[in-house]
């Protein structure tokens, strides 16, 4: 059913880059990754599966992350990540 409604999302999401050009200054598959985790919490959040809000986490506890697109690549002492330089 999540992969479902995934795909639908997804064909939605090109309507969306097609409408709003700004959509189109992010990876799309970054985009694709914030439409399955909204389908997630969202599905957990429906079936009861959360009993409260989530809690935002102090700076200092939380763990920094990023997702990096595909197409990352390493040079010596640098990064080059796509739309970004």
């Amino acid at each position: 059913m999540r992969a479902h409604r995934l795909r639908l999302l997804s064909r939605l999401l090109d309507q969306w880059c097609a409408e709003n050009l700004w959509l189109n200054l992010v990876p799309k598959q970054l985009l694709q990754q914030a439409l399955a985790d909204f389908i997630k919490s969202r599905a957990g959040f429906l079936s009861g599966a959360v009993e409260a809000p989530p809690r935002f986490q102090k700076a200092r506890e939380a763990t920094p992350t990023m997702r990096f697109p595909q197409h990352v690549q390493l040079n010596q002492n640098a990064v080059f990540l796509p739309k970004l330089g």
